[in-house]
């Protein structure tokens, strides 16, 4: 989940490459970031809040650094991250030396539409994690 914070796309190989020196021969490594069709400014629409703000402006933007203002119990909470794309990712994964095992997006199970129907149906509308599982070649 540190790939948002970080400004460039050397920044995210060097860190996949760091992550080679600790892995054992053939074990994978498993990357977890918020997909990158949800974003902060998907909240709205899948948990109605209405009180996240951002400046986010664009899915295509590569590398665009956006801010995201979040109210919550009377308390304004800012943070800023950088938006990349499902490319990026695969661009990182590969420069640092890993190949794509399994990808996953992470849609709700069948128990979430038994424990919460309407949370369901509102989590079937947007991707909100992806799950990487890469193996160094």
């Amino acid at each position: 989940m540190v790939f948002p914070a970080l400004s460039t796309i050397k920044e995210m190989v060097d860190i996949l490459k760091e992550s080679k020196k600790v892995l054992k021969d053939g074990r994978p490594l498993l990357i977890v970031v918020a997909n990158s069709g949800y974003d902060h400014y998907m909240q709205t629409g899948l948990f109605g809040r209405m009180n996240v703000r951002t400046t986010f402006r664009g899915y295509f933007r590569s590398g665009i650094k956006y801010k995201t203002q979040r109210e919550s119990n009377g308390k304004i909470f800012h943070y800023e991250d950088y938006h990349w794309t499902l490319s990026d990712y695969m661009t990182a994964i590969e420069r640092a030396g890993y190949a794509i095992m399994g990808l996953d997006e992470c849609p709700p199970g069948e128990e979430a539409r038994r424990f919460d129907r309407v949370f369901y149906e509102k989590r079937m509308r947007y991707p909100t994690y992806l799950l990487l599982k890469v193996i160094a070649v």
